[in-house]
């Protein structure tokens, strides 16, 4: 008798593939780098900073150099990336890298997407990855979060690194 792999199972598999790849190649090119350094591209985050597929909103990574840095700095850019996890702009940003660094296997996020009331390019995607999750319209390329969700998240990651 032969089994089949679904291809949600497939297609996590080659994600998580992927990531891993990309962990690898970046390893030993890590920057050298003094706290202030970490928190001043920490400072730099944004929305921008979270890569979205906007295909079927099964990805999601850290993107662009500041976010590229602080994910290659692993542990040592925690403290700076946990300062600004409250921060609605950044928090976001700074959660998907400590994910990346720090749980590997939480980083693909569950999505589910939200009728608009009328006009379809009013609905909404809301992901949750590792916990957070935020409304993307994917129409309008906006990005949202609730301030009570990005404290909590802050609280959540300042217990588990002891910070």
């Amino acid at each position: 008798m032969r089994s089949e792999t679904s291809p949600s199972v497939v297609i996590i598999s080659i994600i998580v593939a992927l990531l891993f790849a990309h962990e690898a190649a970046a390893g030993e090119n890590s920057p050298i780098s003094t706290p202030g350094q970490d928190c001043a591209l920490a400072k730099q985050l944004s929305w921008k900073n979270v890569g979205v597929d906007s295909i079927a909103y099964l990805q999601v990574w850290p993107e662009g150099e500041a976010a590229e840095a602080l994910w290659r700095m692993g542990p040592r850019a925690a403290a700076c990336l946990v300062s600004v996890l409250e921060d609605p702009e950044r928090g976001p940003a700074a959660h998907l890298i400590l994910t990346n660094i720090y749980h590997r296997d939480r980083i693909v996020p569950q999505s589910r997407f939200i009728k608009g009331k009328g006009d379809p390019k009013k609905g909404r995607v809301v992901q949750t990855v590792n916990g957070l999750s935020w409304s993307y319209e994917p129409w309008y390329t906006r990005f949202s979060v609730r301030s009570g969700e990005l404290r909590q998240n802050a609280l959540r990651w300042r217990r588990e690194l002891k910070l």
